[in-house]
């Protein structure tokens, strides 16, 4: 494995080849001081993102995450990697999958519906667990994808996209973030997380909320209890005052080992709030598309529920309470296996890997897929069977 310095040195030297012209450190834009870089691919297909952001304790480490988020977006746009798709029925695809899975279980969008004899766009993949090929469909491997000749059944994300130094790296962030974005999807629905108590946090954890802290913002970290047992955080950042021009930023984090998770989604937070005022991102017109300045007034009043809502101190825990998985995941491999064993023993049991690089690349990207895992978001309202299961018995 490459030393972070290695790795800097080495993306630094290939980024021109992913269209990335500039990195940048954004950190300064802001007053917390928590390292946040930003990344330009001038080039990127309508529909991608021009400018990404990477996040860390170290300026290293933010500088690190903007290129690898960049090269990939760039490695997911279609039709760069390579990989195609062939139109296949509903039928043939979930022919290749246990006999359980449904399109379903793909967690398409609210309202879509499938008919098995019903053509749409598939990619092949490799279902790691048994090393068989399985077709998956296209829309969740390719972003954007408008070269899908069909009907959008699940629109185009970022979610299972990731990098990595090696394959195994790559593909261990990929299914940690399938897994939060499961976790948060459940989340949508019903709240049921805790605000933690870092008093028993480590000195990281501790010097991220100081900073936010000495910069006059409040920051608040919350625990979600979950079906995998896993460390999972969200982090609220919020100014001082709720008519600020950005009053609140929001992170997320998920990883066996619970500091990491934290950390994770602190300095997501952060990024979240430096990426906005960095003005470079193309979807940042989001916010103002939801709250128009004629609606100001009832934006101002839903920072505030949102502020007395994330510092609720009812039911609040102890980091040190919080579940750890430290002692089981000492390297990728015990990470990647740990993660997978949760998995089968709520019987999501194939993790799809579809390679969007080169064995030969010096960094590997990969799209991780799993059946049964959740995606819901306001923005993409895909809804699978356990999602639906789970509203239905409210």
């Amino acid at each position: 494995m490459r030393s972070l310095d290695e790795s800097l040195a080495l993306v630094r030297s290939v980024a021109g080849e992913y269209g990335i012209t500039r990195v940048t450190n954004t950190t300064a834009l802001d007053r917390i001081g928590i390292p946040v870089f930003a990344s330009i691919r001038p080039n990127a297909v309508p529909g991608s993102l021009c400018v990404s952001a990477g996040k860390g304790l170290l300026p290293a480490e933010a500088e690190m995450g903007a290129y690898m988020e960049a090269i990939e977006l760039a490695s997911c746009e279609f039709g760069r990697s390579g990989i195609g798709f062939a139109p296949v029925t509903v039928e043939r695809m979930l022919d290749g999958y246990d006999a359980r899975v449904t399109m379903a279980d793909f967690a398409p969008l609210l309202g879509r519906r499938f008919d098995s004899n019903e053509l749409i766009a598939c990619t092949p993949g490799e279902e790691v667990l048994s090393g068989e090929t399985v077709l998956v469909p296209s829309e969740l491997v390719f972003s954007p994808f408008d070269d899908n000749p069909f009907a959008t059944k699940f629109g185009s994300s970022s979610v299972g996209l990731a990098s990595g130094n090696n394959l195994l790296e790559a593909s261990v962030h990929g299914l940690a973030e399938l897994i939060e974005h499961d976790i948060a999807s459940f989340g949508f629905v019903r709240d049921e997380s805790c605000l933690v108590r870092l008093d028993s946090a480590p000195m990281p954890i501790k010097q991220l909320r100081q900073l936010c802290e000495d910069a006059r913002f409040s920051l608040y970290l919350r625990h979600t209890p979950n079906a995998f047992g896993l460390p999972y955080f969200r982090a609220t950042l919020f100014d001082n005052t709720d008519d600020a021009p950005l009053a609140v930023c929001a992170g997320y984090g998920l990883h066996p080992i619970r500091s990491i998770a934290a950390v994770r989604a602190m300095t997501e937070a952060a990024q979240s709030r430096l990426t906005a005022i960095h003005g470079g991102r193309d979807d940042l017109t989001k916010r103002l598309e939801h709250w128009p300045q004629s609606a100001r007034k009832q934006e101002i009043e839903a920072i505030s529920a949102l502020r007395t809502k994330e510092s609720n101190a009812d039911n609040a825990v102890d980091f040190a309470n919080i579940v750890d998985h430290e002692q089981h995941v000492t390297s990728l491999e015990t990470a990647w296996d740990y993660m997978v064993d949760v998995l089968r023993e709520r019987n999501l049991s194939q993790v799809v890997r579809i390679c969007l690089s080169q064995a030969s690349d010096p960094f590997q990207v990969v799209r991780i897929i799993v059946p049964g895992l959740e995606a819901f978001s306001p923005e993409h309202m895909r809804i699978g069977r356990r999602l639906h299961d789970y509203i239905m018995s409210l």
